[in-house]
């Protein structure tokens, strides 16, 4: 990534240099320190164009031209303290060792890593302490002083050069330790999933291994045509399982388009129904006729049923499963689960609500992160919510998360289209 500044530091730069300008030119009648202030900004504008036009991923040689353009910045603002900290007024003298000292402790600051602009640095600045030793030491007659000012402006470089070079190396060990550690959590939480996820496929091949077994023991046809039924019933629900690790790998083929929203409803329903135990009454209510979303039919459905299966493991004693879609339209932005929003618009909406315990609030930032389960080991591989939300939000929608000890609803967000449409923002 390439940094242009926090945005409070960016706004004081520019108000400093345009402000510091305009009093210098007040203050000294100097035309030149308007020409500062126009070709600063304007190099200025151009180094923040470049870097907003690049994206999240740049190439070594973009890293460069944006180091380039740092160092000429550098140039542009450092030569006028340089012209000013050698004038016989002393307000110019102060003002210049100023705004130089701002500089070098804003070159340690920025700890930068790349060599090419470390070096670029320490020798810009080598060249500036450089001039204003060539331009103040006939000032002083005595061979003993110039040697002494020599030594000061060369500890200044060497105190600069050993900072930068320290920052530079400590970042990079900061980002190696990080990346370090980054690469630990990842193969932890793939160990969870291939232990969640061999689980969950132990007890479905059980489940149906067991009832062929048994279909071939049963003598009566109604059971064995319900030892069939629930070994079909088990299959579904390692397609549901494998669906979910595709779109979370993101190598499922997207099929988006505009889709019925009450078909997508009815398939949904009729796999949903294998899910719930009898401890659990589902209430239904239907969309409307002629509703059509921008969606993806079969990944949707996995989601939903993602989604109702988390629901039925909240209400191990039983409760109410309330399953909905309907459209909807808002005025306002619709803030979604991950802190971004939804412009405002029409929308159909997809729900699934319990009555179980609820998620408790310490945790309820947590439950859309890859691999965060509250279940036990090998009852769930945490990709559910995540695979739900990053769905939600390759389809244009969102998601909304609302809990409370009375239970909990999820809602998807989805564009809201006519039939046929192939909306805009998709091309």
């Amino acid at each position: 990534m390439l940094d242009y500044g926090e945005t409070p530091e960016v706004i004081a730069r520019f108000v400093g240099v345009v402000a510091g300008g305009i009093v210098l030119y007040f203050h000294s009648h100097w035309f030149i320190s308007l020409l500062w202030v126009f070709f600063f900004v304007k190099l200025h504008l151009f180094y923040f164009l470049f870097l907003r036009s690049r994206g999240e991923v740049v190439t070594r040689r973009e890293h460069y031209i944006a180091a380039t353009l740092f160092l000429l910045l550098l140039i542009a603002f450092l030569w006028l303290p340089t012209v000013l900290i050698v004038q016989d007024d002393e307000a110019l003298n102060f003002a210049g060792a100023a705004l130089i000292g701002c500089i070098l402790v804003f070159l340690v600051y920025r700890c930068d890593t790349l060599m090419y602009l470390v070096v670029g640095e320490i020798v810009i600045v080598a060249v500036m302490i450089g001039w204003i030793l060539y331009y103040v030491l006939p000032d002083f007659g005595q061979l003993p002083t110039q040697l002494a000012i020599v030594v000061c402006g060369l500890a200044l470089l060497g105190y600069l050069t050993r900072s930068i070079l320290q920052g530079r190396s400590n970042r990079l060990a900061s980002e190696a330790a990080a990346m370090g550690t980054a690469q630990a959590q990842k193969m932890a939480a793939i160990g969870r999933l291939a232990g969640g996820v061999a689980h969950d496929f132990n007890n479905i091949l059980t489940a149906i291994q067991g009832n062929l077994e048994l279909y071939d023991e049963f003598t009566d046809p109604r059971d064995k045509d319900d030892s069939v039924r629930r070994a079909h019933t088990a299959s579904r629900q390692a397609e549901v399982l494998v669906r979910q690790l595709m779109v979370y790998a993101r190598k499922s083929v997207m099929e988006v388009g505009s889709y019925d929203v009450d078909l997508m409803f009815e398939e949904f329903l009729s796999l949903v129904r294998h899910l719930v135990p009898g401890t659990v009454r589902v209430v239904t209510r239907r969309p409307e006729k002629g509703m059509f979303a921008w969606a993806d039919s079969k990944q949707l459905v996995t989601a939903l049923i993602n989604l109702a299966q988390n629901a039925v493991d909240a209400m191990p004693d039983g409760g109410v499963l309330t399953l909905s879609a309907r459209e909807w339209k808002s005025k306002q932005p619709v803030p979604t689960v991950d802190g971004d929003a939804l412009p405002p618009g029409s929308y159909v909406v997809f729900e699934v609500e319990d009555t179980g315990t609820g998620i408790d609030g310490a945790i309820m930032d947590r439950v859309v992160e890859p691999f965060f389960t509250t279940k036990p080991v090998g009852h769930g591989s945490g990709l559910g919510l995540s695979m739900v939300l990053g769905l939600a939000r390759e389809l244009g929608g969102g998601l909304q998360i609302s809990s409370s000890a009375k239970g909990t609803k999820v809602t998807i967000l989805l564009r809201w289209i006519e039939e046929g449409e192939f909306p805009a923002a998709a091309a």
